[in-house]
């Protein structure tokens, strides 16, 4: 079961990838370890327009990882 989630997982992040060139290869370990931002994911990517589980977490991570780096970004210009 796990390694079945892990290879989705691992697919998925392929596809994330090549979608969006101007993001970060970041790894699914990676994506999972980010911060969540559960309100703003569900807002992003209702059921409605996502019917696919699979359609949606993509969406889920997608906007996880944007989130984090605008959150980085903004943390990188009050240190620096």
């Amino acid at each position: 079961m796990k390694t079945t989630l892990l290879l989705i997982v691992a697919v998925f992040g392929l596809g994330t990838a090549q979608a969006e060139p101007t993001q970060k290869n970041y790894t699914p370990e990676q994506i999972r370890d980010m911060p969540r931002f559960s309100s703003i994911e569900q807002q992003r990517c209702p059921k409605a327009r996502y019917p696919s589980v699979k359609k949606r977490l993509e969406c889920m991570h997608e906007v996880r990882i944007e989130l984090y780096e605008k959150r980085q970004k903004r943390m990188a210009e009050k240190t620096g």
